[in-house]
């Protein structure tokens, strides 16, 4: 049996906490120490972190946890994932509707906002917003001039 997935891999979580950890503030020890602050804190980073590897997989975008988590300091790197996944989005054929295209980019700003820290929101605008003006474009042109039709593919982003 190979591997699953993240997603497939993560038990369903009560609300308020994880399924191997009791909630802050219950359990065996409710007074709280600072180890067990500690351990949670870790335990949500963590989720924070497969939560991104999920969003990545939904997007077709397969990367480990440890990937994730490698990068999370890296404002560059994080980037390069950020234009990886807009380009994999603008490469599917048939090229994905304008509601995939803004669930994209709130997915991206999730993952800013979780994990990648480092990475200026702004970001995440500029590497979709070439790819939302062709669509502009294609949607009021194409539409009128069949042959004509411009695609999507010719946008460049750039990786910096």
């Amino acid at each position: 049996m190979g591997c699953q997935g993240p997603a497939r891999l993560r038990p369903s979580v009560p609300a308020g906490g994880s399924p191997s950890t009791p909630a802050r503030g219950q359990g065996l020890l409710r007074h709280k120490t600072k180890m067990t602050t500690t351990l949670h804190d870790m335990v949500d980073q963590l989720e924070q972190i497969l939560s991104v590897s999920e969003l990545l997989e939904k997007h077709g975008l397969e990367k480990p946890i440890s990937f994730v988590k490698n990068i999370q300091s890296s404002s560059e790197e994080a980037r390069k994932l950020m234009v990886r996944l807009t380009r994999h989005a603008g490469r599917k054929q048939p090229p994905v509707s304008e509601s995939h295209w803004r669930t994209l980019l709130q997915d991206m700003l999730t993952m800013q906002q979780n994990v990648y820290t480092c990475l200026d929101p702004d970001a995440c605008y500029e590497v979709t917003t070439p790819v939302n003006c062709c669509l502009l474009i294609f949607y009021t042109v194409g539409d009128k001039e069949d042959d004509d039709k411009l695609h999507c593919d010719t946008v460049q982003i750039a990786d910096n």
